[in-house]
């Protein structure tokens, strides 16, 4: 009994931060949305884009990391 409480107790901490990361990357998506209206209007006008490359994948993989987590916390829910 001990045991699966402390596995338990375990899977909660682990998954604590998970609602936050949610928000952070609900408000990404909103600035990924910009960042593609950028990238599309400066590649018409034939400009220079690796800061905006640079910063939409950066979003994007908080995003990637955000869903592993979570569907590792959702997997390991359901005991695998």
């Amino acid at each position: 009994m001990g045991r699966g409480r402390s596995e338990a107790a375990r899977r909660v901490r682990s998954t604590r931060g998970l609602p936050v990361l949610g928000v952070t990357c609900l408000v990404l998506m909103a600035a990924e949305k910009i960042m593609i209206d950028e990238v599309a209007h400066e590649t018409v006008g034939g400009w220079t884009l690796q800061t905006e490359y640079i910063l939409l994948y950066v979003m994007l993989g908080v995003q990637l990391v955000y869903n592993v987590l979570l569907g590792r916390a959702l997997l390991g829910a359901h005991g695998r």
